[in-house]
């Protein structure tokens, strides 16, 4: 993340910072977390009196809790099929938590699981989602940079198979039990005031 900072703050914000145009920001799934954790890293400070939308399509913003079908994902390997049907089944026989174990264990290795977001886990593994939805008492500063916004427009994909569950592109998700959704307005993010 400092590198793509650095790169952005040398490049592209020392052209945006003369322009007279307003700043949209547009990300599609996990670029929807990339565009908030520019935010959240004080990336785009130089500019943020020209920000106007933050615009996300399909992105986890809370999180995903949950794997999408083998066949959903059109896997070209043989093996990888296979270890992914034989993971499902071993979540089928002995409940998530066994997922929860597989997704920690590979905490560096696999792209998701920095927003992986059990109904049950506590903040300290989820550092970078945990960051980017100021869930953290000493880092609610950044709420400033998404109040400085104009607009935040969460779009969901109408058929939503990847984001699970697909309620979490608009800040849902599960209840603490894991055994109910609930809409963005009972979350801790909106019941805190955390970020809008």
């Amino acid at each position: 993340m400092d590198m793509l900072c650095a790169y952005i703050q040398n490049n592209t914000l020392k052209q945006l910072e003369n322009s007279c145009s307003r700043i949209q920001l547009i990300g599609c799934s996990q670029g929807a977390l990339l565009l908030r954790s520019l935010l959240w890293n004080s990336c785009l400070d130089s500019v943020v009196h020209k920000l106007d939308k933050l615009i996300t399509f399909g992105g986890p913003n809370n999180g995903i809790y949950g794997l999408p079908s083998c066949k959903q994902l059109n896997l070209d390997s043989r093996l990888i099929m296979i270890g992914c049907n034989l993971l499902h089944q071993s979540i089928e026989l002995t409940g998530p938590s066994v997922l929860d174990i597989f997704i920690y264990g590979l905490w560096d290795v696999l792209s998701f699981s920095s927003y992986w977001n059990s109904p049950e886990n506590s903040f300290e593994k989820l550092t970078f989602l945990s960051n980017i939805n100021n869930e953290h008492s000493n880092q609610r500063k950044h709420k400033y940079l998404y109040e400085k916004l104009k607009g935040l427009v969460l779009i969901s994909f109408e058929k939503e198979d990847i984001v699970l569950p697909s309620i979490s592109t608009s800040f849902g998700y599960w209840n603490s039990f894991g055994d109910k959704l609930i809409p963005f307005n009972e979350t801790k993010l909106y019941i805190n005031d955390w970020i809008v």
